[in-house]
């Protein structure tokens, strides 16, 4: 069965988006309607994915340096940097 079972084939991941948009603007033909909206849905919802991303890695360290106390280890990825957005801050809202 396509589309996971949650409403035909709803493609709310972000992931999705950015590589549905990817594979849409690299077809080799002009965009439609569907790429472009998945380019700018991709293109606004990626900042607070990769927030999220980041404040699970700043968790992951917290409990790590917790584990260390019972001499078990767990590593946290460092954050992800994305240009001109300041770790730690949200980004600005996009302008519509």
């Amino acid at each position: 069965m396509w589309g996971g079972g949650r409403g035909g084939g709803a493609n709310d991941n972000v992931l999705t988006k950015i590589t549905q948009a990817k594979t849409g603007l690299m077809g080799g033909m002009w965009p439609g309607d569907q790429t472009m909206k998945a380019y700018a849905d991709a293109k606004t919802q990626t900042p607070k994915a990769i927030a999220d991303l980041n404040a699970l890695f700043a968790r992951a360290a917290t409990l790590g340096a917790t584990l260390e106390k019972h001499k078990l280890t767990l590593t946290a990825p460092k954050p992800v940097a994305v240009p001109g957005i300041v770790a730690g801050k949200s980004a600005p809202p996009s302008k519509k």
